[in-house]
């Protein structure tokens, strides 16, 4: 506790609480100085700001003969320069010497691509929307994609890891017509493009339809794979894959100059420190501030295109946070936990959401209250799924999600439009009206074939409503499965800009238990008419599991299995449909009718 002694001068008397000197007696309170801070001053340099400068240095040449005893000139903010020299082994202390790995001599991995057959006539069809992607040794992927929207040798550049390659009137390149030829020659050009634009550090030379690509830099981690599949099992074209690369290479040489400089800054020798990624390495000054701006990196091994490199830059002064903005930093934007405060009572807002289940203890029916959930209670906070006991505990929940019937036009990670955060699956679906001959149904599936025409006409068609209804199939994965694992919602989004989620409840079964008591003894339905905006039923119909058509659902679970089973429905799809057989109840009116005596 303190009190003012002089309160012009502020000056403080510091006092021990009772419960201080009990800590202090018992020795477990052991001041030993009382600092002051002013919340107008920093006092902590975490909040200062500057940089060093950096330069980057990228390794060109593969270790051999002629960069033996080439020089790389380091200067620091300082103005300390150092000689660091390409030795074979550690010759002197008097030299930084930059270790060569390996032998005098590295080869580039190199690979090879044949066109054998593009197939398509004048335009290789087989060719459309095929992808061929090449990695260098720094680990640069790009991906090659052939396009029949585009001219033949003129390919185009979508990004630096996208090169699209024409596949169009390609049976005449330089008057020449081997198909074969030119599907090879507009891939070669794509590969020049990604190699000038500096995308891609590989090379290559086309012979007839035959292309030898190699990697610049020297290594084995040139021995990369060229992907090709769709076009090599099609037969359209035969790939060897990277190859060759040695063992130690230009990757391998940057790694030996980083080492070089680290060690002579940790010895006090150079105020510059290293970092490497393949061919390419960051030098970075120990000093912040602009004092190491401009200093350029020189020496024999630069100048004789061993290496290239930038001169420092982008080093900036150390600049103390404004006095102005520390208080408003430390009263206004610091962050501190605060209690939330909900006012609303929690189970009524969980029942509302909820919707009209079982309790799980007693087995009563709960009625939500119908109002629309507040913008404020974020139901993604808690885990949509959960990992059931007895299932595999290293797997978070999960959802799959497959459109049996109809298409899937978009998805969300959140509700779109609204502070609701629910993950979002989109459709566009179509309802058309078309006119059709009228045709008798002998055995409809479903009594969508009889209620969606209209009587006939006097011409004999009828107008017939095309429904684009969607069929999903949802699976809550990495848990049971469980009776029913989730629960169906409805909501109807209005607004434009401030959208609104308006809940809508499902009113066709009418409850055969209220209160406890039985009051029906068989289900019961509302009728149609009686259902209001506020039903779900007012606008469309959900059926789920065996309410769906049983050939609908087989149909779309086919076509997206093929070969493999990704969706298992709860009915059996290999059951044979029996023919309709038709029989006259009343005989056949050719045979004469018996005559009693």
């Amino acid at each position: 506790m303190t009190k003012f002694l002089n309160k012009k001068e502020q000056v403080y008397d510091l006092k021990l609480t009772s419960y201080g000197k009990y800590l202090l007696s018992i020795g477990r309170f052991k001041p030993v100085y009382y600092a002051f801070f002013d919340d107008n001053v920093l006092y902590d340099k975490t909040y200062t700001t500057g940089t060093p400068a950096v330069a980057t240095y990228t390794q060109v040449s593969v270790p051999n003969a002629s960069i033996v005893d080439q020089i790389v000139i380091l200067e620091d903010a300082s103005a300390t320069t150092r000689n660091f020299t390409f030795k074979k082994q550690e010759t002197d202390t008097s030299t930084i010497s930059v270790l060569i790995p390996g032998s005098t001599s590295f080869a580039a991995a190199e690979g090879t691509i044949e066109i054998t057959d593009p197939g398509g006539g004048t335009t290789p069809v087989q060719f459309n929307g095929k992808t061929i992607v090449l990695t260098d040794v720094a680990g640069n992927a790009v991906t090659f994609k052939g396009l029949i929207g585009y001219d033949a040798g003129d390919p185009q550049k979508v990004h630096s890891t996208l090169y699209i390659y024409g596949v169009a009137d390609i049976e005449d390149i330089g008057g020449n017509t081997d198909i074969e030829r030119n599907a090879a020659y507009a891939i070669d050009q794509a590969f020049d493009l990604a190699y000038a634009n500096g995308d891609l550090q590989i090379t290559s030379y086309r012979n007839s339809a035959t292309i030898t690509i190699t990697q610049v830099y020297g290594g084995d981690m040139g021995d990369t794979t060229i992907t090709a599949t769709d076009l090599v099992t099609a037969g359209n074209m035969t790939v060897t894959n990277f190859t060759g690369g040695s063992t130690k290479g230009a990757p391998e040489l940057t790694t030996e100059v980083v080492k070089a400089i680290n060690l002579a800054n940790k010895s006090g020798l150079i105020g510059i420190s290293a970092t490497t990624f393949a061919v390419s390495a960051s030098f970075v000054m120990d000093t912040i501030g602009t004092d190491g701006n401009g200093k350029t990196i020189t020496g024999t091994a630069i100048s004789n295109a061993h290496a290239t490199v930038t001169p420092f830059a982008g080093g900036s002064n150390l600049q103390y946070e404004a006095q102005n903005d520390v208080y408003a930093r430390i009263k206004d934007e610091t962050q501190y936990l605060e209690s939330f405060v909900l006012f609303r009572d929690l189970d009524d807002s969980m029942s509302e959401l909820k919707g009209g289940y079982e309790d799980y203890a007693e087995g009563d029916e709960i009625t939500p209250i119908m109002s629309q959930p507040d913008a404020d209670i974020f139901r993604f906070n808690r885990m949509i799924g959960d990992a059931w006991l007895d299932g595999d505990t290293n797997k978070a929940p999960a959802w799959k999600i497959v459109s049996l019937q109809s298409k899937i036009s978009s998805s969300a990670q959140y509700e779109t439009g609204s502070y609701t955060q629910i993950p979002q699956v989109n459709y566009n679906l179509t309802y058309t009206l078309s006119t059709q001959t009228s045709e008798f149904v002998p055995s409809p599936n479903e009594i969508d074939e009889l209620e969606e025409t209209t009587l006939t006409f006097v011409d004999g068609d009828v107008i017939a409503l095309e429904s684009d209804n969607p069929l999903i199939y949802v699976e809550e994965a990495n848990t049971e499965l469980l009776v029913e694992n989730f629960d169906i919602e409805v909501f109807m989004v209005t607004g434009s800009e401030n959208r609104v989620l308006e809940r809508k409840y499902f009113e066709n079964e009418i409850p055969q238990v209220v209160n406890g008591m039985l009051i029906s003894e068989t289900p019961q339905e509302n009728l149609a008419d009686t259902f209001t905006t506020n039903s779900v039923e007012y606008y469309f119909d959900i059926l789920t599991d065996t309410q769906i058509n049983s050939l609908v659902a087989c149909r779309g679970a086919e076509i997206f299995n093929k070969k493999s089973y990704y969706v298992d429905l709860d009915f059996d799809c290999d059951e044979t449909q029996q023919e309709d057989i038709f029989f006259d109840i009343y005989g056949s009116v050719t045979e004469p009718e018996i005559c009693l005596d």
